[in-house]
C-alpha cells in the first residue's frame, strides 16, 4: 500500500467525517482515476514521439493512448481521423505514485525556486 493511500484511508478520510456531516462511509470523496491528456493541432513525427515518450516518463506507466480526431475542423486543419492527442489514465498504485512524484519533486523545487526569488529582492 502506498504511503498517500494508507494516509488517505486512515487521516484524511476521518478529516472528512469531522468536518462535514456525512450519513454513510460511501460519501466521502476518493480518488478513483487520474486521466491525463496531451493535445496539439499539429502532430508531427517528432513532437508526437516526445510527448507520448514524456507521458511515459512523467507517469511510470507504458500504456499511452493516441487519440484521434473525431471531426474535422477546418480552422486548425485537422481531417477526420488524423492523430490529434495522446492519453494516459491512472489508476490504483500508478495513480498515488504520480501525486506523490508530483507532490514531492516538482511542487518542493517550485516552492525552493519562489523563496529564492524573495529573499533575493530584500
Amino acid at each position: 500500500m502506498h504511503f498517500l493511500e494508507y494516509y488517505h484511508k486512515t487521516v484524511v478520510k476521518y478529516d472528512l467525517i469531522n468536518k462535514f456531516t456525512y450519513e454513510t462511509s460511501k460519501e466521502i470523496p476518493q480518488l478513483k482515476k487520474i486521466i491525463l491528456n496531451f493535445n496539439c493541432k499539429n502532430f508531427g513525427l517528432k513532437s508526437f514521439a516526445a510527448t507520448i515518450l514524456s507521458l511515459k516518463l512523467i507517469t511510470f506507466k507504458r500504456n499511452a493512448r493516441v487519440t484521434n480526431s473525431k471531426f474535422p475542423n477546418l480552422l486548425l486543419k485537422i481531417q477526420q481521423g488524423q492523430p490529434v492527442g495522446c492519453k494516459i489514465t491512472l489508476t490504483k498504485s500508478y495513480m498515488y505514485q504520480f501525486v506523490s512524484s508530483i507532490l514531492l519533486e516538482i511542487i518542493s523545487k517550485i516552492s525552493i525556486v519562489l523563496i529564492l526569488k524573495v529573499s533575493k529582492k530584500k
